[in-house]
């Protein structure tokens, strides 16, 4: 990959998370809710995993996971198991 295609992918992905978007109105919606302070950490993890994303992507490594037939089933399920985790913790607790 040329320099010039490396760094106009380094701006065109800025401005893609730059852009308002899904995670803009969660940290908004937060904000009301829960209030100011406690946003905070929905906007930390939302700046961490962009980082994290473009890291894995620049690196090379989403092609190495799509290439590779039994990598890309086992980060699947993982996925899987992470997303029910996060449903679950959402239920409503009932107090006896």
């Amino acid at each position: 990959m040329s320099l010039e295609t490396y760094i106009t992918f380094i701006i065109a992905a800025t401005f893609l998370i730059l852009a308002p978007g899904p995670s803009i109105m969660m940290v908004v919606s937060h904000a009301m809710s829960l209030g100011v302070r406690n946003s905070l950490f929905t906007i930390a993890g939302i700046a961490l995993s962009d980082i994290f994303f473009l890291s894995v992507t620049a690196l090379g490594l989403v092609t190495f996971i799509i290439a590779s037939a039994s990598f890309f089933p086992i980060i699947k399920w993982c996925g899987v198991a992470y997303l029910i985790w996060l449903g679950i913790q959402q239920w409503p607790r009932q107090e006896k």
